[in-house]
């Protein structure tokens, strides 16, 4: 569909940049859908999937850039992809291994 609304514009007489339009439009999205086929492999995904108790909220998100929402930046799973999925599903499996039910936090000292 973008391509086709480039093509019209450019049938218009208007100038197209489609290294910025097009490809780097798809790339950003491609990125995002890249960065949760990666985490599914790495166990993180279905870490956040199958936690109990559920938060509903976080599939939704999730479930929407897998139907191809990959370009919501409303979306913090969209947002932030690079790091959301990694960050939770490691506090999560923190919270799994302490006994006691509390997140471990680390400090590091510079």
């Amino acid at each position: 569909m973008l391509a086709a609304k480039l093509i019209y514009k450019e049938l218009n007489g208007k100038n197209v940049n489609w290294e910025i339009e097009f490809t780097e439009y798809m790339k950003s999205g491609i990125g995002v859908f890249t960065t949760y086929v990666k985490e599914w492999y790495t166990g993180n995904l279905q870490t956040l999937f199958f936690h109990h108790p559920e938060n509903p909220d976080v599939k939704e998100k999730i479930c929407a850039v897998l139907a191809g929402y990959v370009w919501d930046q409303e979306n913090p799973f969209v947002k932030k992809h690079d790091n959301v999925i990694k960050n939770m599903a490691h506090l999560l499996n923190l919270e799994n291994n302490n006994k006691n039910g509390a997140i471990l936090v680390s400090i590091f000292i510079v």
